[in-house]
């Protein structure tokens, strides 16, 4: 005869039990949900983590575009502001700015609010990597390739704190889903619909990063030609972006145009941009401080600590 006792359920203790079984085979089911979860936890406690062990923002560039983003809430932000470098970087990223001044205008200027923008896109990045990696992957390899980007540190910090990168990341990991979408539809509506789609995630693209976007855009166009069906509806939705898009935001049709303009003001831009640098390299200071005729001293050398004098000789 056995002896003891056996265990008994308390009420409700099933249901409890079976609705946590049902909701994990749920989640099983949807691995771009559940690497969308764990990125927003993670970057989420990123945000707290900084708060509570450092005062002040966390990047340099966060300043900048918390300043506009509180005068442009408050209907402050002039056309001079900062000699008109204030509004244009407004203008060029309103992707990113327009958000967060309509979060700044309905809750209040606060630095944690706005991280939640870039939280979220960051989250949005890693479940569209996991989509995008299950059309090629098992669907595990596909989470783990999710859970790489949900965790990894870089990406982390980037898309926890107040810069734009998080949404550059979300809109390029956008239009490769929507692509992929595209190209397994046989219906013409769907694939006119998901060109439009990435149409405007170009133009979203373009207002955060303009040269990102055309790289995007030329990549973008021989991948919409790729189908199961309907190849003269993709070549002419896929022209149609090409030409009409970036024409749209002012970069001239296929982007042509501003393109040719960034390769054209490439080499002063780089001079402008390493004037303050903070690096090794002093071959700008050189130059700039060159006798006239721009010639090194008699030899070719520099004199000891690789500069010349205040005076050029």
């Amino acid at each position: 005869m056995l002896t003891g006792s056996v265990p008994v359920a308390e009420p409700g203790e099933h249901n409890v039990v079976g609705r946590l079984h049902r909701h994990i085979r749920v989640l099983a089911k949807r691995p771009a949900l559940i690497v969308f979860i764990v990125a927003l936890i993670v970057r989420l406690s990123t945000v707290v983590a900084i708060h509570l062990f450092h005062d002040g923002i966390f990047i340099p560039d966060e300043g900048q575009y918390l300043t506009l983003v509180a005068l442009a809430s408050e209907g402050k932000l002039t056309p001079n502001f900062w000699h008109g470098y204030g509004q244009s970087l407004f203008n060029q990223t309103r992707t990113f700015m327009w958000p967060l001044t309509a979060l700044f205008w309905l809750f209040g200027p606060s630095r944690v609010v706005a991280q939640l923008v870039p939280v979220l896109f960051g989250a949005v990045t890693a479940a569209a990597t996991t989509v995008i990696a299950g059309r090629f992957l098992r669907r595990r390899y596909a989470i783990v390739a999710g859970l790489i980007v949900a965790v990894f540190p870089s990406q982390v910090l980037w898309s926890s704190v107040v810069l734009r990168e998080a949404l550059i990341w979300a809109g390029l990991a956008g239009i490769a889903v929507v692509v992929g979408y595209s190209q397994r539809q046989r219906s013409e509506a769907r694939v006119m619909g998901s060109v439009l789609v990435a149409g405007l995630l170009f133009i979203g693209l373009v207002w955060l990063r303009n040269h990102t976007a055309a790289m995007a855009l030329w990549c973008l166009f021989p991948a919409l030609l790729v189908g199961r069906s309907g190849r003269s509806v993709r070549a002419i939705s896929a022209i149609c972006v090409l030409v009409v898009a970036p024409w749209l935001v002012g970069m001239g049709p296929a982007a042509v145009p501003f393109g040719k303009a960034a390769f054209a003001r490439t080499g002063t831009a780089h001079g402008y941009m390493s004037m303050n640098a903070n690096s090794s390299f002093s071959v700008f200071q050189v130059f700039q401080s060159l006798p006239a005729g721009g010639s090194l001293p008699a030899g070719g050398s520099l004199p000891p600590g690789g500069s010349l004098h205040p005076g050029g000789s």
